[in-house]
Protein backbone atom coordinates (compact mmCIF):
# COMPACT_ATOMS: atom_id res chain seq x y z
CA UNK A 1 0.00 0.00 0.00
CA UNK A 2 1.57 3.70 -0.67
CA UNK A 3 0.47 6.46 0.22
CA UNK A 4 1.23 9.75 1.67
CA UNK A 5 0.32 10.96 5.43
CA UNK A 6 1.40 13.23 7.95
CA UNK A 7 4.87 12.42 9.85
CA UNK A 8 5.39 14.94 12.43
CA UNK A 9 4.14 12.91 15.41
CA UNK A 10 6.38 9.85 13.91
CA UNK A 11 9.40 12.17 12.64
CA UNK A 12 11.87 10.86 15.33
CA UNK A 13 12.48 7.69 14.27
CA UNK A 14 15.34 5.61 12.74
CA UNK A 15 13.05 4.92 9.71
CA UNK A 16 12.79 8.72 9.42
CA UNK A 17 16.15 9.15 9.66
CA UNK A 18 17.67 6.76 7.21
CA UNK A 19 15.40 8.89 4.30
CA UNK A 20 16.16 12.14 5.46
CA UNK A 21 19.88 12.27 6.49
CA UNK A 22 19.98 11.62 2.47
CA UNK A 23 19.11 15.99 2.33
CA UNK A 24 21.36 17.04 5.39
CA UNK A 25 24.65 18.00 5.45
CA UNK A 26 27.19 15.83 7.72
CA UNK A 27 24.00 14.31 9.06
CA UNK A 28 24.25 12.20 12.20
CA UNK A 29 21.27 10.72 14.31
CA UNK A 30 22.03 13.42 16.91
CA UNK A 31 22.04 16.10 14.59
CA UNK A 32 18.78 14.92 13.32
CA UNK A 33 17.51 14.81 16.89
CA UNK A 34 18.22 18.76 17.37
CA UNK A 35 16.61 19.18 14.07
CA UNK A 36 13.76 17.63 13.88
CA UNK A 37 13.09 18.65 17.54
CA UNK A 38 13.17 22.08 15.88
CA UNK A 39 10.47 21.21 13.60
CA UNK A 40 8.19 19.96 15.77
CA UNK A 41 8.39 22.90 18.13
CA UNK A 42 7.28 24.83 15.22
CA UNK A 43 3.52 25.39 14.55
CA UNK A 44 4.01 26.47 11.05
CA UNK A 45 6.12 23.21 9.95
CA UNK A 46 4.18 20.25 8.27
CA UNK A 47 6.14 16.93 7.70
CA UNK A 48 4.86 14.78 5.11
CA UNK A 49 6.13 10.96 4.04
CA UNK A 50 5.61 8.71 1.24
CA UNK A 51 5.40 5.50 2.39
CA UNK A 52 5.04 2.04 0.79
CA UNK A 53 3.77 -0.87 3.55
CA UNK A 54 3.49 1.31 6.16
CA UNK A 55 7.66 2.53 5.64
CA UNK A 56 8.84 5.86 4.52
CA UNK A 57 10.81 5.91 1.22
CA UNK A 58 10.10 9.63 1.23
CA UNK A 59 9.87 13.10 3.35
CA UNK A 60 9.06 16.52 3.04
CA UNK A 61 9.60 19.27 5.85
CA UNK A 62 7.81 22.31 4.95
CA UNK A 63 7.29 25.73 6.96
CA UNK A 64 4.87 27.83 5.92
CA UNK A 65 4.25 31.95 7.05
CA UNK A 66 1.61 33.60 5.50
CA UNK A 67 1.01 33.44 1.86
CA UNK A 68 4.36 31.38 1.22
CA UNK A 69 5.48 28.09 2.21
CA UNK A 70 9.37 26.96 2.12
CA UNK A 71 10.65 23.48 1.58
CA UNK A 72 13.17 22.69 4.00
CA UNK A 73 13.90 19.34 3.15
CA UNK A 74 13.22 17.03 1.00
CA UNK A 75 14.60 13.21 0.55
CA UNK A 76 13.98 10.26 -1.20
CA UNK A 77 15.52 6.54 -0.50
CA UNK A 78 18.49 6.13 -2.89
CA UNK A 79 16.56 2.87 -4.53
CA UNK A 80 13.34 4.40 -5.00
CA UNK A 81 14.76 7.61 -6.51
CA UNK A 82 13.22 8.71 -10.22
CA UNK A 83 9.97 6.86 -9.58
CA UNK A 84 8.51 10.47 -9.04
CA UNK A 85 7.95 10.40 -5.34
CA UNK A 86 9.44 13.43 -4.70
CA UNK A 87 7.21 15.53 -7.09
CA UNK A 88 4.54 13.66 -5.43
CA UNK A 89 5.29 14.69 -2.53
CA UNK A 90 5.81 18.68 -3.28
CA UNK A 91 3.09 18.47 -4.97
CA UNK A 92 1.42 17.06 -2.09
CA UNK A 93 2.57 20.00 0.25
CA UNK A 94 1.08 22.13 -2.14
CA UNK A 95 -2.20 21.32 -2.14
CA UNK A 96 -2.31 20.66 1.82
CA UNK A 97 -1.32 24.50 2.38
CA UNK A 98 -2.23 26.07 -0.32
CA UNK A 99 1.00 28.36 -0.55
CA UNK A 100 1.11 31.41 -3.23
CA UNK A 101 4.94 30.53 -3.43
CA UNK A 102 6.45 27.67 -3.23
CA UNK A 103 10.56 28.00 -2.60
CA UNK A 104 13.48 26.16 -1.74
CA UNK A 105 17.52 26.14 -1.67
CA UNK A 106 19.16 23.77 -3.41
CA UNK A 107 22.50 22.87 -4.60
CA UNK A 108 24.10 21.16 -7.45
CA UNK A 109 23.04 17.80 -6.76
CA UNK A 110 19.49 19.00 -6.84
CA UNK A 111 18.76 21.58 -9.01
CA UNK A 112 17.33 19.66 -11.72
CA UNK A 113 14.79 17.96 -9.72
CA UNK A 114 13.33 20.99 -8.84
CA UNK A 115 13.55 22.34 -12.46
CA UNK A 116 11.53 19.23 -13.47
CA UNK A 117 9.15 19.93 -10.93
CA UNK A 118 8.46 23.44 -12.83
CA UNK A 119 10.45 25.34 -9.93
CA UNK A 120 12.32 28.59 -11.57
CA UNK A 121 15.71 28.95 -10.46
CA UNK A 122 18.10 31.29 -9.57
CA UNK A 123 21.83 30.58 -8.95
CA UNK A 124 23.90 32.60 -6.12
CA UNK A 125 26.94 31.87 -4.42
CA UNK A 126 27.47 31.29 -0.62
CA UNK A 127 30.83 31.20 1.74
CA UNK A 128 30.61 27.95 3.92
CA UNK A 129 33.93 27.40 5.84
CA UNK A 130 36.32 30.00 4.27
CA UNK A 131 34.90 28.57 0.29
CA UNK A 132 32.49 29.32 -1.84
CA UNK A 133 30.00 27.34 -3.17
CA UNK A 134 27.00 27.74 -5.93
CA UNK A 135 23.50 27.27 -4.76
CA UNK A 136 19.91 28.14 -6.09
CA UNK A 137 16.99 29.68 -5.20
CA UNK A 138 13.98 27.82 -6.07
CA UNK A 139 10.17 29.23 -6.54
CA UNK A 140 7.32 27.78 -7.49
CA UNK A 141 4.11 29.79 -7.59
CA UNK A 142 0.66 29.20 -7.62
CA UNK A 143 -1.32 28.87 -11.27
Amino acid sequence: MREIADLKENFITQEVYSVYADCMFEPTWEKFCRKADGFLRDPEVSVFGYRENGTPVGVIVVRKGGNTAEICGIAVNKADRGRGIGGRLIRYAAECLSPDVLTAETDDDAVEFYRKCGFRTEAFTETYDGGECRRYRCVLRKG
